[in-house]
């Protein structure tokens, strides 16, 4: 309530609270209620509590995803300066988080893309792959998919599979179906599988059909059967009615499984609503 009364006097008051009270609950709600005032004090406030190690953990991170939905450009321009400082690993981490959400593109957009080509710490890289994806949308597929053919990191290549699933499947079509011929991690190639299973578009059927009868991995050949009773549709059906008569068991009860799931989301989608 205070902070929708705004004003130097309620910003004073929320401080006093933030920094004075005990209890973690009050300080998040004076946090937050100091987030809504328009006041020049407020930013470096917000800016304090992000970097302060007196204050826990969530509040830190909510000060930061505060920061990052102000109005105000200059609030994205405080934290990617802050990013910049790489004043502390979680603190950094914390701030590529939050820029995912930033009211304002162009200031995040070329420090992101700094930290996913050259950052040595892969756990912020695979965390700013995913805030590029999330901030620029269509706009970030082109450089993700680029960095997922030349990232060492396993774990970045799977930030960056996760973040590409989420985007316009033809935009990433190229992206996922190189990764999931070509990948060496086996996880990163399920996750490939999975995402072209929740996209369900355009030729998703006919790349895991390619891709399963080159597949070594048992992981990922069980993962691709999942993704194909996910694309449903009857010529998924066809497909999972040959996989499951494999010489091996465990790909002929994952296709069976697929195929008993797929045949009965069919058959509830066309029952009248009352099941007779």
């Amino acid at each position: 309530v205070i902070g929708q009364i705004g004003g130097p006097e309620a910003a004073a008051a929320l401080k006093t609270s933030l920094r004075g009270d005990d209890a973690a609950v009050v300080r998040g709600q004076a946090l937050l209620g100091l987030s809504k005032i328009a006041d020049d004090t407020v930013l470096p406030e917000l800016l304090a509590v992000l970097l302060e190690e007196r204050f826990e953990a969530e509040l830190r991170r909510s000060a930061a995803l505060l920061l990052a939905r102000r109005p105000e450009r200059e609030a994205a321009e405080v934290l990617v300066k802050t990013l910049q400082r790489r004043v502390s690993p979680e603190a950094s981490a914390w701030i590529v988080q939050a820029l995912a959400f930033s009211v304002h593109a162009d200031p995040a957009r070329a420090p992101l893309r700094d930290v996913i080509e050259q950052d040595v710490d892969e756990t912020l890289r695979a965390e700013a792959c995913v805030s590029y994806s999330r901030l620029l949308q269509r706009e970030a597929v082109p450089l993700l998919a680029e960095r997922l053919k030349v990232e060492a990191s396993s774990r970045v290549r799977r930030s960056i599979v996760n973040a590409l699933a989420e985007q316009d499947p033809a935009a990433v079509r190229d992206a996922l179906s190189s990764a999931l011929q070509t990948d060496s991690d086996v996880t990163v190639r399920a996750l490939v599988a999975e995402g072209l299973g929740r996209a369900g578009q355009g030729d998703a059927l006919e790349l895991l059909a390619a891709a399963l009868a080159a597949e070594t991995s048992l992981q990922v050949r069980l993962s691709m059967i999942q993704a194909i009773g996910k694309v449903g549709g009857e010529k998924a059906a066809g497909l999972l009615t040959q996989i499951a008569q494999s010489k091996d068991a465990s790909v002929r009860g994952e296709a069976s499984a697929a195929l008993a799931k797929l045949r009965g989301e069919g058959e509830n989608s066309a029952r009248p609503e009352n099941g007779f």
